[in-house]
């Protein structure tokens, strides 16, 4: 979302609230906030599901219009988990606009695929870590043990532990 609330608001506690409140026996769909990250999701059997996210994309986005908060669909991706080979398109919107859909997405820094195929996870990991990893040496090149092994512990180590 491209409004908000600023950082160490009083009013923040509140305003989260609030969307909780509003989401809360409106939905079918289960959603997830976090900061400002809104995820939306169901398990979907058939046709009446797909519309029933529908309905709540629809509730979201009005909610968005009464409170004048601008969502920036940027970021936003329709993702359908499944092995089986479908051939129709999700259709999802989000106001006026289609939401595209996608075969990977990155939440929270986790990268998810639709097969949930976690070897591009791995990887992403592991390219971080390295990163992290050439920069100490690269920069502590002549640096003590204590320094390296402080500075592996705060930036690489994270990294791995977090993403694998």
């Amino acid at each position: 979302m491209t409004s908000g609330v600023p950082q160490g608001s009083a009013l923040g506690p509140l305003r989260i609230l609030r969307v909780l409140m509003i989401f809360g026996g409106t939905r079918e769909s289960n959603v997830r906030l976090f900061a400002d990250d809104c995820a939306v999701y169901r398990k979907i059997t058939d046709g009446r599901g797909i519309g029933k996210s529908q309905m709540d994309l629809d509730r979201l986005w009005n909610w968005a219009v009464e409170n004048e908060m601008k969502v920036s669909l940027g970021y936003s991706k329709a993702v359908r988990f499944s092995w089986a080979r479908v051939k129709d398109p999700l259709n999802y919107c989000f106001g006026d606009k289609k939401i595209l859909e996608a075969s990977s997405f990155k939440y929270l820094g986790i990268m998810i695929r639709r097969d949930l195929i976690w070897a591009y996870q791995v990887n992403y990991t592991v390219q971080n870590a390295w990163k992290a990893l050439h920069f100490i040496m690269r920069t502590l090149k002549k640096g003590n043990s204590n320094s390296k092994s402080l500075a592996y512990t705060s930036l690489v180590r994270q990294i791995v532990e977090y993403g694998l």
